[in-house]
């Protein structure tokens, strides 16, 4: 269970870095960026949605380590992906307001 963590840290600190040039300087003014995520497989309806929650905590901990004030994170289900959908994953989007 450690390494697939550890796999879910690494992808989302990756994701971070490459988002890091859509990111707009720090002025004072409210911005938002927007990521895609997969959930994982549903098995249990009332369980932490670990893959997610490490992925989002990683990008949360990327923007306030490079000193951005974190506003508001919103996620919203988008749509089923064909690929996924045997698998029952989501696609979901996620908008972080920072400045």
């Amino acid at each position: 269970m450690a390494l697939a963590k550890d796999v879910q840290k690494n992808t989302a600190n990756n994701v971070y870095e490459n988002a890091r040039p859509c990111l707009r300087k720090k002025n004072g003014n409210y911005h938002v960026i927007y990521f895609y995520l997969t959930g994982s497989q549903v098995n249990d309806m009332f369980s932490c949605e670990e893959k997610m929650t490490t992925e989002v905590n990683q990008i949360l901990l990327g923007l306030q380590n490079d000193g951005y004030e974190i506003l508001d994170v919103q996620l919203r289900p988008t749509f089923e992906d064909a690929s996924l959908s045997i698998l029952k994953r989501k696609v979901f989007l996620l908008s972080i307001n920072y400045r």
